[in-house]
């Protein structure tokens, strides 16, 4: 029984090493794809009905083009509070709550500088 308990330990360190590199990968793309697919489902009929044409990867060019907007918005005063705002109305919502905090915590540990921050 030892000889099993030996082998499955770094079995199951290696496992979960692998789970937490590969999860945040998984989800990333998800949720982007998601993203450009809403953005793309939106513009494409507006383009198509404005101009006739239908244009391929616009929802990956407009949701960059969002993405750093907001970027840019949330980084000067007004922004931050705005942020701080919607944070404070994202964690009184009880089904959301769980979900919002524990992604906003771990993008926020894998984008740190710090050394030891994904460890903590």
């Amino acid at each position: 029984m030892s000889i099993l308990n030996g082998l499955w330990n770094p079995i199951k360190k290696y496992f979960l090493s692998g789970v937490l590199v590969v999860v945040p990968i998984i989800l990333t793309y998800l949720v982007l794809r998601l993203l450009f697919n809403a953005v793309d489902g939106i513009l494409q009929p507006i383009i198509l009905h404005f101009f006739g044409i239908s244009i391929p990867g616009l929802g990956i060019i407009a949701t960059l083009v969002l993405i750093f907007t907001v970027g840019i918005v949330t980084r000067n005063l007004i922004g931050s509070q705005l942020v701080d705002i919607w944070d404070g109305i994202m964690e009184k919502m009880p089904v959301i709550r769980p979900i919002y905090s524990a992604s906003k915590k771990l993008l926020e540990a894998m984008t740190s500088t710090g050394a030891g921050s994904f460890k903590e």
